[in-house]
């Protein structure tokens, strides 16, 4: 094993134990296989600024891992990782949730590319994997209102986020965003998209990762009523001209 493989392995280990999670080791091993194929590929196809083993752990894995995304997804059938770029939070989420299914969508041919030969190498059976924005496939009646959860991570600012998301989620399900420490303008900002796409007020629940000082967050929200059938508008419009 190389220090990059061994610096990763050893912060994932250590990050599992303060989280309290009980890791198998195929599910570990996996992991490892994963974070390798990131590695590689980002040598020739852009998919993250990060390359350190420590680094790659703590931003990417133990992130996307967080104990509040767990307890919801843990609850949850289906979920869908909107704009999942190289496959997170998805891929991760996915190797430690065998039983719930993963539906990751990006805009970016390549990323898909890579999430697809990610999938076949970890033989993922629980996830799909389509190159499509997310303006168009909300559209369609095959994925509208059929996820019990709808992600993103670091995908955009929250109104654009829950134009995206919310038409996915089932009425009861929810819309789970990975954001940082300053959330109070956005999320005020957010309040006339939620009351248009039918969720309920968020809920915020903090975490840290590993020996980070940096507080993140949590933000989730149940959708309580059907999503008006004119959103997600047309592309471009959620980011040119947000709810």
């Amino acid at each position: 094993m190389d220090n990059t493989n061994k610096e990763f392995l050893d912060t994932l280990t250590n990050g599992f134990t303060l989280y309290k999670y009980n890791i198998t080791q195929d599910q570990i091993d996996k992991l490892v296989l994963f974070n390798t194929l990131v590695m590689e590929t980002n040598e020739h196809t852009n998919l993250t600024s990060i390359k350190d083993g420590a680094e790659s752990a703590k931003k990417h894995f133990l992130d996307s891992l967080n104990p509040p995304a767990m307890e919801l997804v843990k609850k949850a059938k289906s979920v869908i990782d909107v704009g999942s770029g190289a496959g997170f939070p998805g891929i991760p989420l996915a190797i430690v949730n065998s039983n719930v299914k993963f539906t990751l969508i990006d805009t970016r041919k390549k990323r898909c590319e890579f999430m697809e030969h990610a999938k076949d190498q970890l033989k993922l059976y629980n996830v799909s994997v389509i190159w499509k924005r997310a303006e168009e496939l909300g559209r369609d009646e095959s994925y509208r209102d059929r996820f019990d959860i709808a992600c993103a991570r670091a995908l955009a600012a929250t109104p654009t986020l829950l134009e995206y998301l919310v038409p996915f989620v089932k009425v009861g399900g929810y819309t789970m965003l990975y954001k940082g420490k300053s959330l109070t303008d956005e999320l005020n900002q957010a309040k006339n998209a939620i009351n248009i796409l039918g969720v309920d007020d968020f809920k915020i629940s903090p975490y840290t990762i590993f020996d980070e000082s940096s507080q993140f967050n949590m933000v989730y929200a149940e959708k309580i009523r059907p999503t008006p059938t004119k959103f997600p508008r047309k592309v471009g419009m959620p980011t040119k001209r947000p709810l």
